[in-house]
């Protein structure tokens, strides 16, 4: 589920390609590109935001807030054809949809060998969400534009698996509603609870 102190919200920057002009060849499937990650220092916590931008061929991008509950497809959880909620047989649990969610994001750690690791949340803690319906027309264009999303990574407290000092960048990935996957982009490393270092302008 969204925890709603880590995901603040979505900011969306979108452009329809209409027919007056050479519409662009896109595929169906979405695809991203990584634009820029803004880290604001807070106490005990930063405010980050990952920036990528997109391409869509045919526009189904987004949920409607509405769709929350919107079984079998972006419900919660799985659900049977009868629309019981499914169950893992080994712990109990009821079974997770993955398009509950069509912003997928992790965070990847730096270790002492300068490899980075996936980062586990305690509480199944999760920084995925969702982005609105961007077309609202709901016709079949191409569509393309970009999606901020802000998290607040806190590090100031003993569970926390990130500390001050680590050094630290994101994976995204978004679906659209035919529930196709874009590729994967990662981002540019941030140092948690340290003043971002602007880009060095060499000149030309």
């Amino acid at each position: 589920m969204i925890n709603a102190q880590k995901i603040f919200f979505f900011l969306i920057g979108a452009l329809l390609v209409y027919s007056c002009i050479q519409e662009p060849d896109y595929p169906n499937e979405p695809a991203i590109e990584f634009s820029k990650v803004v880290q604001e220092n807070g106490t005990n916590l930063d405010n980050v935001t990952v920036e990528v931008t997109f391409q869509d061929g045919d526009g189904d991008l987004g949920l409607d807030a509405s769709e929350v509950d919107s079984y079998p497809d972006y419900g919660e959880y799985m659900v049977d054809e009868f629309g019981n909620i499914l169950i893992d047989e080994n712990t109990g649990d009821s079974i997770p949809n993955p398009f509950f969610f069509n912003y997928f994001i992790d965070i990847l750690k730096r270790g002492a060998d300068g490899e980075y690791t996936l980062v586990e949340f305690p509480g199944n803690i999760s920084f995925n969400g969702r982005y609105p319906i961007l077309n609202e027309l709901m016709n079949e264009t191409a569509l393309e534009g970009e999606l901020r999303h802000t998290m607040q990574i806190e590090y100031g407290f003993v569970a926390s698996p990130i500390k001050r000092g680590d050094v630290i960048k994101f994976e995204v990935q978004i679906a659209d509603r035919a529930k196709n996957l874009s590729n994967k982009v990662m981002t540019d490393s941030i140092i948690v609870g340290e003043p971002q270092v602007p880009p060095v302008n060499t000149g030309g």
